[in-house]
């Protein structure tokens, strides 16, 4: 499955935290905001809903199969439901990123 990475669009204007909180919200999703140390690994992981992964500041390595890419500041990507992935950390600066799953239809 090739990624479908929506680069931001903003060189030189950093992406807020509160402001992709109130958009991910907005589009039915379930934000948490998560920091992770350099040379973090999450290997073979996957989430029962659609899952957006939004970096607001760091560097990390997704892998969907065989397909790697980086994701950078203000990157973002939406993976469908049960979609198998790893995430690393890169670089020598923690990862501050949203990770947000669909809510469920009531």
């Amino acid at each position: 499955m090739p990624l479908a990475i929506r680069r931001w669009e903003k060189p030189g204007e950093p992406a807020q935290k509160v402001a992709l909180e109130k958009e991910l919200k907005a589009q039915g999703y379930q934000p948490e905001f998560w920091v992770d140390k350099p040379g973090t690994t999450y290997p073979n992981r996957n989430h029962p809903a659609e899952t957006v992964f939004w970096i607001l500041r760091g560097e990390a390595k997704i892998t969907l199969g065989a397909d790697t890419d980086i994701l950078r500041d203000g990157d973002r990507i939406t993976l469908p439901p049960h979609t198998p992935y790893s995430i690393q950390v890169l670089g020598d600066k923690s990862l501050l990123w949203l990770i947000a799953l669909k809510k469920k239809k009531k």
